[in-house]
């Protein structure tokens, strides 16, 4: 089966190996949902590279490429399966414009890779994503780059914040209905089910890898 690396490189996507090398790494997470994701969402566009990539890879799938240049529409013409949505991703209304088209498995943030922007289209698309989706910030690594800060915080800082939630910020578990007769303390709040909570974040999961930060829908 062709690699995502491949494709990536068949179509010049700045994923590939040849450049980012996030391609290998994507394939390391994506592959087990080539045939069943059936909705993918990528912010920026470019010259459609990536979008046609994804086509290819995800052979079932709606593939979604959203950016404010308008003839980046061009990459509807490589497959009846790639819709192009004209947007800026720093507006919270235009970004709405997307929610019809909700849920999606997957939604990729490769845009401008300002601090807010990241932060506003995260915020914003994180509730469309479906429950045990992927949301990735792509090029993360502009949070240490000063020329990109037009925010107080970075992605990097918002998502350093979310490893709270991911652990319910310590949060003790409250004693289930029918606690197993194996285990005791069960009024300790040891135990940590999550039937046994009732705080639970929509991220159930937030992987750090080299400039790409990948968070999983609960």
């Amino acid at each position: 089966m062709t690699t995502l690396d491949q494709l990536a490189i068949k179509h010049k996507a700045d994923k590939s190996s040849l450049y980012h090398n996030f391609a290998a790494k994507y394939d390391k997470l994506l592959s087990p949902f080539r045939d069943t994701f059936t909705n993918v969402l990528e912010i920026g566009v470019g010259g459609g590279q990536s979008v046609k990539m994804w086509a290819d890879y995800f052979p079932n799938a709606t593939i979604h490429g959203a950016d404010i240049e308008g003839s980046c529409n061009a990459c509807e013409s490589y497959s009846g399966r790639i819709k192009f949505h004209q947007l800026d991703q720093g507006n919270v209304v235009q970004l709405s414009a997307l929610l019809p088209f909700s849920p999606f498995d997957l939604i990729i943030d490769d845009g401008n890779h300002w601090w807010r922007e990241q932060i506003v289209t995260f915020t914003s698309l994180f509730p469309m994503v479906k429950s045990g989706g992927i949301y990735v910030v792509e090029d993360s690594v502009t949070a240490y780059w000063k020329e990109y800060k037009n925010n107080g915080i970075s992605c990097i800082d918002l998502f350093k914040s979310l490893i709270d939630d991911v652990n319910l910020n310590g949060a003790r578990g409250s004693i289930p209905v029918n606690p197993s007769p194996d285990f005791g303390n069960w009024e300790q709040g040891w135990h940590r089910r999550e039937d046994c909570f009732s705080n639970l974040s929509p991220v159930e999961s937030i992987h750090f890898l080299n400039s790409l930060i990948v968070a999983f829908k609960r």
